[in-house]
């Protein structure tokens, strides 16, 4: 062995001693830094407008689904009031609770690390999904947003590890809390009963195989309807149960206006090729290989099974498969630890491989937040500059009202085959009065927007004037006539 030859195999082995968990390490606190930056910059989707309102409605005495259109749990908003009480009716309210999902997101991220190293190969393969997760666009773009898919997932995961951890240690204390984190996750959003089918049916599979005992099964249900039960309070005393089953349920059911899925798994297919290769792929092959761990065969039936029923919904945004990627970012972790190791490969060509893995979703992430949310900031701002606390604002696509009351208990999802035909039609026509133009002129909203809103033939022009905002108006006060 010449001097260099045994100089290399010198840093080598270094270099696999101290410095590649290091530097995967590294990766992760990297790719975290510029999600923050995401989190801080991004443009807001109008869902999350339409979550810090629905909270702010709650703050002062408002009941979702009966005083205003929801069709989502209430738990998110209810977390959000005491944000409202602390940083007050002001733009940076949102901004602060953008870090609170953040602090969720690296909740999924541990909980993605805490199942792939216990059920699945080992820590590098846990530090590998993380890495796969943390660079799926998809996922990031949506995890940083407020959206109740967050707390969800976060809940979802945690419930899945204590079933897990049940099977092999066969404490109650796990089943039950198994069971806590799983109502909890269907608390913040309806879609943990994907993820509760599949853990339901790893139950059933247990028992069969006598495994289990149905008293455990009883123990697992009635902790999840246990909490249950405080939402079922809570409808019964402010007397919107009959509205929430309207709107969470029958509305959810039959939404009018379905659009293809695929498109968005597509567009993601060219961010993550690898993750979709590696994740989708793995997680069908670790199904079907036999001789693997039942643990992690449950893991990787539920990523599957997470992204197909995404596409029973008549309308799959890109938030509804959220919950399927921690899952296949496990797959993917395990089936590149597993070849590589087949490969023996060293550390360095390791790290090697994933740094090329995980440099093409790295510039797709660059451009999530090319849009930037400054100009939606500055338009809640002259909203609540230029209005009263007891004013009107009509704003029908949750663009800058965050902190003022609405024209109609529709207040959002009023254009066409959205939310109010559709509830028209499953209530006989409860709402066929809506009229805009009408009820503009009735209650006199200070501010409105041009959403699906005529102002010329609606004659409001002499009335309202334009503002530096595009689509925004304002009263023009001192008109005798209105």
């Amino acid at each position: 062995m010449n001097r260099s030859t045994a100089e290399s195999g010198r840093t080598s082995r270094l270099f696999a001693c101290f410095g590649y968990d290091a530097l995967l390490m590294l990766l992760i606190a990297l790719v975290l830094l510029l999600i923050l930056s995401i989190s801080f910059e991004k443009q807001f989707d109008h869902d999350e407008f339409e979550h810090i309102h629905s909270a702010w409605y709650i703050s002062h005495g408002a009941v979702p689904y009966s005083d205003f259109f929801q069709h989502h749990n209430p738990l998110l908003w209810i977390v959000m009031i005491p944000f409202l009480v602390l940083f007050g009716e002001t733009v940076q309210t949102p901004v602060i609770i953008r870090f609170f999902m953040l602090a969720q997101l690296m909740g999924i991220a541990y909980m993605t690390y805490k199942l792939a190293t216990a059920f699945g190969r080992s820590r590098e393969s846990g530090l590998w999904a993380v890495l796969l997760l943390l660079t799926m666009v998809m996922f990031v773009e949506k995890a940083v947003e407020i959206r109740p898919d967050v707390p969800q997932v976060l809940f979802g995961l945690i419930s899945l590890y204590y079933l897990l951890a049940h099977f092999e240690n066969s404490d109650r204390k796990t089943l039950l809390l198994s069971a806590f984190a799983g109502s909890i996750s269907f608390l913040f959003l309806q879609k943990h009963l994907f993820l509760l089918l599949v853990m339901a049916m790893a139950l059933i599979y247990k028992f069969i195989r006598r495994r289990i005992s149905l008293s455990e099964i009883l123990i697992f249900a009635g902790g999840f309807l246990s909490l249950q039960l405080l939402l079922l309070i809570y409808l019964v005393v402010t007397g919107s149960l009959g509205d929430y089953y309207l709107t969470t349920v029958k509305l959810n059911l039959s939404q009018p206006q379905p659009f293809a899925g695929h498109a968005n798994l597509t567009r993601s297919f060219y961010q993550n090729t690898m993750f979709w290769i590696l994740g989708g792929g793995g997680a069908l092959i670790l199904l079907i290989r036999p001789r693997l761990p039942f643990n992690l065969k449950v893991v990787s039936f539920a990523g599957i099974v997470l992204v197909l029923t995404a596409f029973i919904a008549k309308q799959p945004h890109r938030q509804y498969f959220m919950g399927a990627l921690p899952l296949l970012s496990i797959s993917g972790g395990y089936v590149l630890t597993e070849l590589t190791d087949r490969m023996r490969s060293p550390k360095i060509l390791r790290a090697v491989i994933l740094m090329c893995l995980i440099a093409m979703p790295l510039i797709y992430l660059t451009f999530v937040k090319q849009r930037t949310n400054g100009k939606q900031l500055a338009a809640i701002q002259y909203v609540l500059e230029n209005s009263a606390s007891n004013d009107c604002v009509y704003d029908g696509d949750i663009q800058f009202n965050l902190y003022r009351r609405d024209l109609h208990y529709f207040w959002y999802s009023v254009s066409k085959n959205k939310g109010l035909d559709n509830f028209n039609k499953i209530t006989n026509g409860r709402y066929q009065d809506y009229n805009i133009c009408a009820l503009i002129l009735s209650k006199k909203p200070k501010i409105i927007s041009r959403f699906n809103l005529n102002i010329n033939e609606c004659d409001l022009m002499s009335y309202y004037t334009q503002t530096e905002f595009k689509n925004i108006y304002i009263r023009r006060d001192g008109n005798a006539a209105f």
